[in-house]
């Protein structure tokens, strides 16, 4: 679904801002019994992959779900489905067992469960070219069918032929086989350039069962030995002027594999109004379009949340129809050339949590742990550290409860923005970088120029511009460029 038509389905519902209210490929006997793996506990012993694999979903992945009991006939599992008015939450999703990470609905009347709940997630692959194997694996109870890009790709404990929303699993399944991973090899031609989607479906076996278990993981092989990149890191440009005309027009003479964004990209509240003044006409190049994939990445900034509503597992507002982003749209990753990056939700309105142990840092910490890229790029709004000291009229300076561990954990450098200057923070050789001078007309002092963090290398806050990265398997290398061409910084990380 392009952004244009993720508007108009957005203009169409009402209230406050929002009003919340294939042919079969595989079966049980083409299992792999080579790839079981339990979990019986909330935080679960991950199986290793594979040597020359690499995740495109990880176990503990987001998901979108519908537990309602509704019938969503055959559409729900295509990839333009519009799925925003879903729930949202991370694996291992259902009820009864105790180790879920998210707890679905089975309504009101506990001997008259639904006996279909429904599952999504949206993943981006640059060039699908590059897979030579894909390997699935499924946790699932009762049954499960499995499709990729409106596919099916997987069928266990279900019966032949085709089924609905009342169609009962085969068996109940014993507490054993409720907590295996049956995993089996996909075709990767199935995989499509830009967002592709696969979509599960539980069912029970009865209406009275005691619990429904899912989660879900997706390993890539690739072929792709040498790739470079270049991409734009802009943030807090989100009103229509100059500056940001000047800095937009940087970018392009850049000519960017890809845009990511640290939040504020939309002033002064999010709105739907001021989305085509303030963002499409300088970045709208960028997104996705027929016949062509998106390549713009945003994270959220606190002005882009004011335009977003979070509500018994649900996110709807403006941020979702602008628009295609993976997994929940509020955190999520993807890969491109040898880059892996991950967009972090910093805003105190998570519903996930933002501190360094709540849902959505497990998930950042799984996500780097198991990526083998060669360079791992974490973003967000929010400085962890910086230079400009909190005033009282201002919440702006170092936010201490986004100082997770990410150098542990695996990542290779943090972007943010907020504040709008230029500061580029080395601690214990692990860069941090504020680039908030994409255009707003409001820029920042350095309240404390000869103190502050004494890992301060460089700032700067004369003139709006941005970021252009260059990365290869071995280097990558990071400038901030005025909208005059100046170049500020330059800060180059090598791979032994």
């Amino acid at each position: 679904m392009n952004w244009m038509m993720k508007i108009f389905l957005a203009t169409a519902i009402t209230g406050l801002i929002l009003n919340f209210s294939g042919d079969r490929i595989l079966t049980d006997q083409n299992i792999l019994s080579s790839l079981p793996f339990n979990t019986t506990t909330k935080a679960a012993t991950f199986q290793p992959v594979p040597p020359g694999f690499h995740p495109l979903i990880t176990q503990g992945d987001s998901w979108l779900f519908l537990d309602d009991g509704s019938d969503q006939a055959s559409t729900w599992q295509d990839i333009h489905f519009d799925d925003r008015t879903w729930k949202s939450g991370n694996g291992e999703l259902g009820y009864g067992d105790g180790n879920e990470n998210t707890t679905v609905s089975f309504g009101d009347d506990p001997s008259n469960k639904p006996i279909t709940t429904y599952f999504r997630h949206a993943f981006y692959i640059a060039e699908p070219s590059i897979y030579e194997e894909l390997i699935l694996r499924v946790q699932r109870d009762d049954g499960v069918v499995v499709y990729l890009n409106d596919h099916e790709v997987f069928r266990s404990n279900m019966p032949e032929g085709e089924i609905d929303y009342l169609t009962h699993a085969s068996l109940g399944l014993d507490s054993s086989s409720e907590t295996t991973f049956l995993g089996t090899s996909l075709v990767p031609s199935l995989l499509k350039p830009g967002m592709n989607v696969i979509a599960a479906e539980i069912h029970q076996a009865s209406a009275n069962s005691s619990d429904i278990s899912f989660d879900l993981e997706l390993l890539g092989a690739s072929n792709n030995t040498d790739q470079d990149i270049t991409f734009a890191v802009v943030g807090d440009f989100g009103n229509e002027g100059s500056p940001t005309a000047d800095v937009a027009s940087l970018i392009d003479s850049w000519n960017p594999d890809v845009v990511i964004t640290v939040g504020d990209n939309n002033y002064p509240r999010g709105e739907l109004e001021t989305f085509e003044k303030n963002t499409v006409q300088y970045y709208g190049k960028y997104f996705q379009s027929d016949g062509q994939q998106n390549r713009f990445f945003p994270t959220l900034g606190n002005h882009d949340w004011d335009g977003l509503i979070c509500r018994d597992q649900q996110c709807l507002g403006t941020w979702t129809g602008f628009f295609t982003l993976p997994g929940n749209e509020r955190y999520y990753d993807f890969i491109w050339g040898p880059v892996h990056f991950f967009a972090i939700d910093s805003d105190i309105r998570e519903p996930d949590g933002r501190s360094s142990i709540s849902e959505q840092a497990r998930w950042l910490e799984h996500k780097l742990a198991t990526s083998e890229a060669p360079w791992k790029i974490v973003y967000m709004h929010h400085p962890p550290f910086s230079s400009r000291v909190m005033t009282r009229s201002e919440a702006r300076g170092s936010e201490s409860i986004m100082q997770w561990p990410f150098q542990t954990w695996g990542a290779s450098a943090v972007f943010a923005g907020h504040n709008h200057l230029y500061e580029r923070i080395v601690i214990n050789d692990f860069p941090y970088f504020t680039n908030g001078l994409g255009g707003t007309v409001v820029v920042h002092d350095f309240f404390a120029p000869n103190s502050g963090n004494p890992g301060s290398q460089r700032r700067y806050n004369e003139d709006h511009g941005a970021m252009r990265v260059q990365a290869t398997d071995t280097t990558i290398e990071f400038q901030f460029i005025t909208r005059t061409g100046e170049v500020i910084d330059t800060y180059v990380l090598f791979k032994s």
